[in-house]
């Protein structure tokens, strides 16, 4: 963490519990998602997510374009989102129809 410089900050734990490092660890993907500077990054970030998600993956666009901006703690624009979207579907690992999204996402 330290290569990230002022990208990056360490947090104090504020819990004791059993499962209190736990909580902390789950949000260690955020910080991969935040510093996820080119496109390809952001893409490939978007794609493992969805991957995670099995099948409930968003099954509209409004939905998936929510869904980006939320992984990416809504520090994207609109613009930023199409242009993702725009990524992602020229890639193949989505397909529209109307307003419906298909996935087409790699197995690993």
């Amino acid at each position: 963490m330290q290569e990230l410089g002022n990208a990056a900050e360490y947090l104090r734990i504020s819990g004791s519990g059993r499962n209190a490092l736990d909580f902390h660890i789950a949000y260690l993907p955020f910080l991969k998602i935040a510093n996820a500077g080119s496109e390809a990054d952001k893409v490939a970030a978007i794609v493992a997510n969805l991957r995670s998600r099995g099948t409930s993956r968003p099954r509209k666009l409004k939905t998936l374009s929510g869904t980006i901006k939320a992984q990416f703690q809504k520090s994207l624009g609109e613009a930023d989102v199409e242009v993702l979207i725009q990524a992602l579907l020229s890639e193949g690992y989505l397909t529209l129809d109307g307003e419906s999204v298909s996935y087409n996402l790699p197995t690993s």
